[in-house]
C-alpha cells in the first residue's frame, strides 16, 4: 500500500514537472476543472493500468500454480493407483492355486486316518510282501494300470494331460515315462477309452507347487492335468525273510524303503461351464426327453469345448457334476537354512506361506485403518495338521531339524501338538523316493478335507533345507 503511494506521488511530480516544464501547453488557457483533470488523470491511470496487469499477472501465476498443483496431484494419485493395481496384481498372483478335485493312491503302509478320506479319492493298499523284490517296472506298472483303470472310469479324465514328477536320474524318468505309456494303454483296452494319452515329466525346475501353478499361467486352454509321482524302492529290495522277521516285516517303520504311487488331479481355480458346452447340454437334456436311448449319445456338439484342451463339448458338464474340488493347493516356500540364524528363517518362510494362501494379510496391510492407534496384531491361522518328511541322517540330527522347524513355526504363533497333530510321512510309508513330493501333497490334500482346516506340510532336503507347502479346504479363505 505504502509502495503504491509513493508511486502515485512520484509519477505526479514527474507528470507536473514536464507539463509546467517540458510539454508545450498553456496552461492558463484551462478551467480549473480541466487543469485539475490534465494534473491528475494520467498519474491515475497509469496507477490504475499498472494495478490492472498486475493483478492479470498475478491471476495467471495463480491459475499456473493451481494448475500444477492439480497436474501433480493427479500425478501423484495416477502413481499412487498404479501402484495399487501392480500391489494387487502382485498379491493376486502370489495367492495363485490350484484345486484338487480327485487323487488316487497306492501305498503299503499308512495312518489310520487315510482310510476316512472324501469320496473322490481312492486308495489302493498293497502288503509289503507283495512289491518286495518285484522290481521297479513290475511294481509300477501293477500300480499304474489299476490306478489308470480307475481314473478312465470317468470319461473326462481320458483327455487330460498326466505330468510325471521327475527323480534324480533323467535315464530312470525316460524309463518311467514308457511304463506309463503302456500302463494307459492297457488300462485304456479294458475301459475301452480311445482319448490319446498327453504325457511328460512335469516342466520347469524348483517347487512342485509353483511348476504347476505356472503351467496353468502358461497355457489359457488348459482346465486341468494330473500330477503323478511313481516309485518303489522296496520292489529293488532283496533283504533275506530272517531280516525282515527281525523288524516286523515293516520296513515302512523304520523308514526303510518304501512303495508309493499318487495320482492326483489338479484344475484352475475357477473353472466353469463354456457357452458352447452350456448349450449342448441344454439341448441333449431336452432332446433326452423325447429321444429313444439309441440315439442320444448322438445329441450334442461334436466339436471341442472353447478353452477345455480339446476335451469334447459334451464332457466339460461330466467333469464339473461329477469331480467338484474338496481341497485347494497353494505356493510353496523353500527355507533355505545356514547355521545360524536356522529359526527366523524359517518363521519368514512360514510366515510367507500363511500370505500365500490368504490367512494372514501382507504386512502392509496391517494397522493401515489411521483412526487405530496402534495395529492389531495378526491372529494366527487355525491349522488343523503337519504333515513332514524328515529327510535323511541320524536320529539326532532329524530330532533337532523337526525341534527348530517347531520353533519357527510356534514363531509365527502357531501351536501345534507334535505328536498327537504331526504325522511323519517317512516313517508311515518309508523311503518313497521320487513319489515323496506327489504322496506329501496328496495326503496334505486329503487331511486338509477331512479336518476343514489348513494342514502345513514340511519336506527337509539337502543342508537341512525345507520345503513348506500348504494345503486348504475350499471352504476356508
Amino acid at each position: 500500500m505504502l509502495g503504491g503511494m509513493l508511486r502515485l506521488c512520484l509519477m505526479t511530480a514527474l507528470w507536473c514537472a514536464a507539463l509546467w516544464y517540458a510539454l508545450p501547453l498553456d496552461l492558463n488557457a484551462l478551467s480549473i476543472p480541466a487543469l485539475l483533470g490534465v494534473h491528475a488523470a494520467p498519474p491515475l491511470l497509469a496507477e490504475a493500468t499498472w494495478f490492472v496487469f498486475k493483478r492479470i499477472r498475478t491471476s495467471h501465476a495463480e491459475r499456473a500454480k493451481k494448475a500444477a498443483e492439480k497436474s501433480g496431484e493427479a500425478e501423484k494419485q495416477s502413481e499412487s493407483e498404479a501402484a495399487r493395481v501392480a500391489a494387487e496384481k502382485a498379491l493376486c498372483r502370489r495367492r495363485a492355486h490350484v484345486e484338487c478335485r480327485a487323487l488316487w493312491l497306492e501305498v503299503t503302509g499308512m495312518p489310520e486316518w487315510l482310510e476316512d478320506m472324501p469320496p473322490q479319492c481312492t486308495l489302493i493298499e498293497r502288503q509289503p510282501e507283495d512289491v518286495r523284490g518285484t522290481g521297479n517296472a513290475a511294481a509300477l506298472s501293477r500300480a499304474l494300470q489299476g490306478i489308470f483303470e480307475a481314473i478312465l472310469g470317468t470319461e473326462p479324465l481320458a483327455w487330460l494331460p498326466v505330468y510325471l514328477l521327475s527323480g534324480d536320474d533323467p535315464e530312470n524318468d525316460m524309463q518311467r515315462l514308457e511304463w506309463l505309456r503302456r500302463a494307459w494303454q492297457k488300462a485304456a483296452a479294458v475301459c475301452g477309452a480311445e482319448a490319446p494319452l498327453k504325457c511328460g515329466i512335469l516342466p520347469g525346475e524348483g517347487l512342485v507347487a509353483g511348476r504347476v501353478i505356472a503351467l496353468f499361467e502358461s497355457d489359457p486352454e488348459l482346465p486341468a492335468l494330473m500330477l503323478l509321482g511313481m516309485d518303489s524302492p522296496l520292489a529293488e529290495e532283496t533283504r533275506e525273510m530272517d531280516d525282515v522277521e527281525e523288524t516286523g516285516g515293516d520296513s515302512q517303520k523304520l523308514g526303510g524303503p518304501g512303495h508309493a504311487v499318487a495320482a492326483v488331479l489338479l484344475s484352475r481355480p475357477g473353472l466353469v461351464l463354456p457357452e458352447d458346452a452350456k448349450i449342448a447340454a441344454t439341448g441333449r437334456k431336452e432332446a433326452d426327453d423325447y429321444t429313444p436311448y439309441w440315439e442320444r449319445s448322438e445329441v450334442g456338439a461334436p466339436g471341442p469345448a472353447a478353452g477345455w484342451g480339446g476335451m469334447p463339448a459334451r464332457l466339460p458338464p461330466v467333469f464339473l457334476e461329477s469331480l467338484k474340488p474338496f481341497a485347494a493347493l497353494c505356493r510353496s516356500r523353500l527355507a533355505a537354512c545356514p547355521t545360524r540364524g536356522y529359526v527366523q528363517i524359517l518363521e519368514e518362510a512360514i510366515e510367507n506361506v500363511f500370505i500365500d494362501a490368504g490367512l494372514r494379510e501382507m504386512p502392509g496391510e496391517r494397522g493401515s485403518d489411521k483412526k487405530s492407534p496402534e495395529p492389531e496384531t495378526p491372529r494366527p491361522p487355525d491349522l488343523g495338521w503337519l504333515l513332514h518328511e524328515d529327510g535323511e541322517g541320524s536320529e539326532k540330527d532329524i530330532s533337532a531339524r523337526y525341534s527348530r522347524f517347531t520353533a519357527g513355526l510356534t514363531g509365527t504363533g502357531c501351536e501345534i501338538d507334535a505328536l498327537e497333530e504331526a504325522d511323519n510321512l517317512r516313517e508311515k510309508h518309508g523311503d518313497v523316493g521320487a513319489a515323496r513330493d506327489a504322496l506329501m501333497l496328496a495326503e496334505a490334500l486329503i487331511r486338509a478335507a477331512q479336518l476343514q482346516k489348513p494342514v502345513l506340510a514340511a519336506g527337509f532336503g539337502e543342508k537341512d533345507n525345507v520345503v513348506i507347502s500348504l494345503a486348504r479346504p475350499i471352504s476356508a479363505k
